[in-house]
């Protein structure tokens, strides 16, 4: 994947040329995650593995051992930004953001 990163504040950078499906199609080599889905004041969170990321009749279907989840592949991402802000007890918690049209984020996934 060739992705150019311009950083826009300290710590956040909104990658450029990125797709958001083979973003999530890389979170199974990582160790735990928190998939968190934000909607009119709403949030919803996924914390643990995740097993396989596939996408089947226009979504896109995060599964694993705690939870599975199904985003609409037409809500995916309009733009991507990197977020290494989060520190806690020394550790850094990146975090991708997934925005869609007019600047709304529609989730996130940090690293744990």
């Amino acid at each position: 994947m060739n992705v150019e990163a311009e950083q826009t504040v300290t710590g956040r950078w909104r990658l450029e040329r990125v797709d958001p499906a083979d973003l999530l199609k890389r979170t199974p080599g990582m160790d735990r995650v928190m998939l968190a889905f934000i909607e009119e004041g709403l949030r919803h969170e996924r914390l643990g593995h995740v097993e396989t990321v596939r996408e089947a009749d226009g979504e896109m279907l995060v599964a694993g051992g705690q939870h599975d989840a199904r985003i609409d592949c037409a809500m995916l991402a309009r733009r991507v930004e990197l977020d290494t802000t989060t520190i806690m007890r020394g550790k850094v918690y990146p975090r991708l953001d997934f925005y869609a049209e007019g600047d709304r984020r529609v989730f996130s996934l940090t690293g744990l």
